[in-house]
């Protein structure tokens, strides 16, 4: 079985149809409604692709029909099963112990948190770490009010990953790939700092007190975010609906983002814009598409197959610019004919940031990649940037080499 993101499943097939001695008929996508989802199962296919999902509910189904099945291998494990307490992961580990070989892979083992990598190592060996709550109560660091604060003995981590993983770097594979990465400062426009001001103080005590590991932010940090990210798109607090509140003035990112595009109008060169959330990057590919780009957006609410046709008409030179999430282009795409990418947001995790860098490091560049990063002076932007620097210095404490991020100022 082959547990993975859904926007790798065909191409992950092709792949392994390309580079192993598997046939068609040896190998499935397997998906669909309960009926086409027993009409597979009737069948003797060898290797099984799926989504993460689709594996929890339907392993120990297709072990009754199969009962040969002896191995697990999963891509992105961490996409898939980083959060111990989640169903999926549960259901791996009980299907792991039924199962002879277990291989996950990942780039991204520690992802922003050192426990996500606890579920990989307890079904590697359970004795390492009596349980999850043992785990913790050897790697977590809190404060006097029972706060974690951060995390300790990333070595003995490093140690058990180091005895049962074997590491590919880019490097290793295609030798040393330039980077480099520009963090722009940008004013905000007067009207957006005027209304920033305001939600300001309550946001950096949310991201003070609880951001650095929660999982989602508060309610002002995302007021904020919406703010700086797409202020003529505010969710109204009562009904949802969109408000304007800049009143036709421009922000200040869309308008150094602005002669971003006009060069590249003006060069033909191919372009990759991440932004985290969706308004923005809606707003972002309309920018794109007014100075005469033809122009791909892809993010959570883009079909899988929309995602494909966008992929393949920017790698064959029929899109110039594509606007996405890192959050669902971070995987699956490889757009190594792009020298440059922007960031005009990111999000929390490193990984995320590294991992949709990594869409145009594929293969052996010619030239070094431009990573441009825009940043709002004065703002909750800096404190951002210093998560995701500590998160990427928690993860190289485990694994030696991976990059150390710095972005911020």
């Amino acid at each position: 079985m082959w547990p993975q993101p859904k926007s790798l499943l065909e191409k992950n097939y092709w792949e392994l149809l390309k580079f192993s001695e598997f046939e068609p008929d040896d190998i499935v996508i397997f998906d669909g409604n309960p009926k086409q989802r027993a009409e597979l199962m009737a069948k003797p296919y060898k290797v099984w692709l799926m989504g993460f999902t689709r594996f929890a509910d339907d392993w120990a189904n297709l072990m009754a029909a199969h009962p040969g099945f002896d191995c697990v291998a999963v891509d992105e494990f961490h996409m898939g099963f980083g959060g111990w307490k989640s169903k999926r992961t549960q259901q791996l580990v009980t299907a792991c112990r039924r199962m002879k070989h277990f291989l996950p892979m990942t780039g991204t083992l520690v992802d922003g948190r050192l426990d996500s990598v606890y579920p990989a190592v307890h079904i590697i060996e359970p004795l390492y770490y009596a349980s999850y709550e043992a785990f913790l109560y050897q790697h977590e660091v809190k404060d006097w009010n029972g706060k974690r604060i951060g995390w300790t003995g990333h070595e003995k981590i490093s140690a058990i990953l180091g005895r049962h993983c074997i590491r590919r770097t880019f490097e290793m594979v295609y030798g040393k790939q330039e980077v480099v990465t520009h963090v722009e400062r940008v004013a905000m426009s007067p009207k957006q700092r005027e209304l920033y001001k305001e939600m300001e103080k309550n946001a950096l005590i949310e991201l003070e007190d609880a951001f650095l590991e929660a999982g989602f932010p508060g309610t002002h940090v995302i007021r904020l975010r919406q703010l700086m990210e797409h202020p003529e798109a505010m969710p109204h607090p009562v009904t949802g609906d969109p408000v304007d509140l800049m009143n036709g003035e421009v922000n200040g990112k869309d308008e150094r983002l602005l002669i971003h595009l006009t060069d590249h109008w003006n060069s033909g060169k191919p372009l990759i814009i991440f932004g985290s959330l969706v308004k923005s990057l809606e707003r972002m590919a309309k920018l794109a598409e007014s100075v005469g780009l033809r122009t791909g957006l892809i993010h959570g609410g883009v079909s899988a197959a929309k995602r494909a046709v966008i992929d393949e008409q920017f790698r064959n030179g029929e899109l110039d610019v594509v606007v996405c999430s890192p959050a669902t282009a971070a995987v699956g795409f490889n757009w190594g004919h792009v020298d440059h990418i922007i960031f005009a947001s990111i999000d929390y995790k490193d990984t995320n940031y590294v991992q949709a860098r990594g869409r145009a490091i594929r293969g052996k560049r010619e030239k070094p990649l431009r990573v441009t990063v825009l940043e709002y002076e004065k703002s909750i932007d800096q404190r951002i940037f210093q998560i995701v620097e500590q998160k990427s210095k928690d993860a190289k404490l485990v694994d030696p080499t991976r990059e150390q991020l710095q972005l911020a100022s």
